[in-house]
């Protein structure tokens, strides 16, 4: 059964704000930026898109790697100061990329300072804090927080910078950006009063350890489901526009359908923001995984253009809405004081579906012509995520 939340104290709203700038300049200005900027970066540096594009995968994996660190500092040290350290890290990776003369300088950036400190603001720490700050609607206010605004706007912006000034201004646009973002975080406070007092009279009340997290089978299921949902995102945002170009699609139309998506995601975050407040978060993990299924198997059917708009738009509403779903399921099966560790941990330990989904995805289209075989492996991948959520909703920790 369960209980009525307490009322949210009246600092909530201005943590979820800070919450939401600091995920969409950190989110936004690396992934709307980067796939821009990469020919003007083989043209100075030289190099060609298999070592450009390098610099994507090394952020992936700073942030991987660096998310369970993060979640296990978040129990002991301010969030304040973790987010403004990785804002900081952000700067300098950006302003060194303004000044990279080699291809060592070009990847240092983005893997060892932008990778890791996206991971400290913009990832683990806002979801933190809304967690910790957030007890009735807790979901929606995931999914306000995460609606990637920034990351269909920056295209433009940096489109505007790199015409009239160049690369290096463009990167110096972003590092200024992220230095910007340091004066909000100086307003972040850490936990509600009632939940800092319980933290510092009981070493109990700070949550599970990474260790006791790694033994319990929800976790693990949740985390499962979360991959499933992870992974079909990552897979379709890389194998779309050359999957429908083998249909007859041509580049415009492929293009099209990935803004589409996009757009589409910004209200699929709200959306199911709300409909894991109204039956828990998871239950709307499965609900989300067995509506992608459905939808997933459309695509063996290669549906004319106006059908993909629609079905790609609702797939976008499902797969941006991963963090809010995820995280109100693991806030609510192991609470808000567990959350950092869990949400680090899940991330880490998902790493190795988005790692491999892309190349499978290419592996069936080489050895039989056809993404088929990609989508119905994707298919047999949300009915597992579903399952393991669904056994997960049966039980709810308190929140």
């Amino acid at each position: 059964m369960s209980t009525i939340a307490a009322p949210n104290h009246p600092l909530a709203v201005r943590m979820a704000a800070i919450a939401f700038v600091a995920q969409n300049a950190g989110v936004g200005f690396m992934f709307g930026s980067f796939g821009l900027l990469l020919e003007p970066v083989e043209a100075k540096l030289g190099i060609a898109r298999d070592t450009s594009s390098l610099g994507m995968a090394l952020v992936m994996l700073g942030m991987a790697l660096c998310a369970p660190l993060v979640g296990t500092l978040s129990a002991r040290f301010s969030l304040r100061t973790l987010m403004m350290a990785g804002a900081a890290m952000s700067a300098a990776g950006y302003a060194l990329l303004a000044v990279a003369g080699s291809v060592g300088t070009y990847l240092a950036a983005y893997g060892l300072l932008i990778g890791p400190g996206l991971a400290l603001v913009a990832t683990v720490s806002p979801a933190t804090l809304v967690t910790r700050w957030f007890d009735q609607g807790r979901g929606r206010a995931l999914g306000l927080v995460h609606m990637p605004l920034l990351v269909a706007a920056m295209p433009l912006a940096c489109a505007a910078v790199l015409a009239a000034a160049g690369l290096a201004a463009t990167y110096m646009m972003l590092a200024g950006g992220m230095a910007l973002l340091l004066l909000p975080l100086l307003a972040v406070v850490d936990r509600p009063p009632a939940m800092a007092d319980a933290v510092a009279q009981d070493a109990g009340a700070a949550g599970l350890s990474e260790k006791a997290l790694l033994r319990q089978p929800s976790f693990w299921a949740l985390t499962l489901a979360a991959a499933a949902i992870s992974t079909g995102g990552t897979l379709l945002v890389t194998h779309l526009a050359p999957m429908v170009g083998g249909w007859g699609f041509d580049v415009a139309e492929g293009a099209t359908l990935l803004s589409v998506m996009a757009l589409a995601g910004i209200a699929g975050s709200l959306l199911f923001g709300w409909v894991a407040d109204r039956l828990g978060g998871a239950i709307a993990l499965a609900i989300n995984c067995v509506n992608q299924g459905l939808l997933w198997a459309v695509l063996l059917l290669k549906p004319t253009f106006p059908i993909m708009l629609v079905v790609i738009a609702l797939i976008g509403v499902h797969a941006a809405a991963i963090t809010a779903v995820f995280g109100l399921a693991l806030s609510q099966r192991f609470g808000a004081a567990s959350f950092g560790r869990a949400f680090g941990l899940s991330s880490l330990l998902t790493l190795p579906f988005l790692v491999a989904g892309v190349p499978v995805g290419a592996w069936f289209y080489v050895n039989t012509g056809s993404y088929a075989g990609a989508v119905v492996t994707q298919i047999g991948f949300y009915a597992v995520g579903a399952i393991a959520a669904i056994a997960t909703a049966r039980t709810r920790g308190a929140g």
